[in-house]
């Protein structure tokens, strides 16, 4: 009776451990779909401004490539750009 008992509550623990498991691992696919659309959507708004601004769009770009220059020159090390 004792062991049954023991083996009863080892299954309900992996029983909840595995929803627990499946719970999280749906979430993360959520949250992967959600990033996936923001990025999306994030280049469709860029995509707007540099429409309505053409020469903000290229005073960004320049920026970005001169920002791209310096790092390939001087790369910063991971810890410093945290």
């Amino acid at each position: 009776m004792h062991l049954s008992r023991q083996t009863d509550t080892l299954i309900c623990a992996f029983e909840a451990i595995s929803q627990q498991h499946m719970r999280i691992h749906n979430e993360a696919h959520r949250q992967s779909e959600f990033q996936a659309r923001i990025k999306e959507f994030q280049e469709a708004l860029l995509d707007i401004a540099k429409t309505v601004n053409p020469n903000a769009a290229l005073d960004l770009a320049r920026r970005e490539a001169a920002r791209d220059a310096v790092e390939l020159a001087a790369p910063r090390s991971r810890a410093a750009s945290l």
